[in-house]
């Protein structure tokens, strides 16, 4: 077995991924118009304005930012705590064309740059974590990775988590820091190579990341060690490995590439508690969310996604979930109130 710091985790993960394309040869080199590859849309919604003098103030703070802030960040199910990047965000698309793969790897960077996300800037050599993957056949895709490749599906091990049931989704590689100082490294991630039954050890304890450990999602492993007997910190926080999305070619044609490459800007940024939902502020995931019915839908990053972008990559996430949310939610409604 190998031992892998966090980079290499990453990178075997990067390295799996571009394995498993190169082995299905479906992919069709999906291409858009010039016009979609422009930015902002042409398209105006007069719906979409969510500047804060037009909601009540007592009714945004206590009901409508709240609903917004759960909704858009998951805990992890390890450590009960909401996700962020740490290390620089550097993604990569496949399955594209060229010029339509750089505009998306571009704009994820610069979403992640205008709310405050770590990332070493647009056409900057970086690590890939993030991996956008088209092709019209993702169910083949994900079949082989979860076989021969479980590590790129991240804690995901049931058979419903490697499904794919909508045209773009995302999963997940966490991991948890430890504030301890002494937290030792743990063994998962099991997957298997191809034609054998070598594992990559994800032993994630190195001078990059001292206190950093692989979220298991078996159970097994060391535990990461936190605060005990705080009210306010566990002295732990999760953060985000590596996040792959898939994109299922099929069922996005006809869409604007630019309002595609927003909605994976927010789902690579954050981990959403589910996708079908239709907040009263409205977001980039209403576009393609089923319970929006026919209210008119964003078809870019909302002043709301930003917002909480922001808030996301200020606040303290060592502290306990129920405190983070409400930092996240002041930050939420003062970035709201300033525009």
């Amino acid at each position: 077995m190998t031992g892998l710091s966090a980079p290499g985790i990453v990178r075997a993960a990067h390295q799996a991924l571009i394995a498993a394309v190169i082995a299905l040869t479906f992919y069709n080199g999906v291409a858009w118009s010039a016009d979609d590859a422009s930015k902002p849309s042409s398209q105006q919604l007069d719906e979409v304005v969510v500047s804060a003098h037009a909601y009540d103030r007592h009714t945004l703070v206590h009901d409508i930012v709240p609903h917004f802030v759960e909704s858009h960040s998951a805990p992890s199910t390890n450590i009960d705590q909401v996700a962020r990047w740490r290390a620089p965000v550097c993604p990569q698309a496949t399955g594209l064309q060229t010029v339509y793969s750089d505009f998306v790897t571009r704009q994820i960077i610069t979403a992640a740059q205008s709310v405050g996300a770590p990332n070493n800037g647009v056409g900057k050599k970086c690590g890939t974590n993030i991996e956008i993957v088209f092709t019209p056949t993702p169910q083949e895709l994900l079949d082989h990775l979860a076989k021969s490749y479980p590590t790129v599906l991240g804690s995901s091990r049931s058979r419903n988590d490697r499904t794919m049931t909508r045209p773009i989704q995302a999963w997940y590689l966490t991991g948890t820091h430890s504030m301890n100082g002494w937290n030792p490294p743990v063994q998962g991630l099991n997957s298997p190579a191809v034609g054998g039954d070598n594992q990559i050890q994800a032993a994630i304890g190195q001078p990059d990341s001292p206190n950093l450990t692989a979220d298991q999602p078996n159970g097994q492993g060391t535990t990461a060690g936190g605060t005990a007997g705080s009210h306010l910190t566990v002295g732990l926080r999760s953060e985000f490995l590596h996040v792959l999305v898939v994109v299922d070619s099929n069922r996005v044609k006809g869409m604007s590439l630019a309002a595609i490459t927003d909605y994976i800007s927010m789902i690579a940024l954050t981990r959403i508690v589910s996708l079908d939902t239709c907040n009263e502020l409205p977001s980039i995931l209403d576009l393609l969310s089923s319970a929006c019915g026919t209210r008119a839908t964003a078809d870019s990053i909302t002043e709301a996604d930003t917002a909480f972008l922001q808030a996301l990559y200020r606040s303290d996430l060592e502290r306990k979930l129920n405190i983070e949310q409400g930092e996240m939610r002041d930050r939420m409604v003062a970035v709201l109130e300033k525009r």
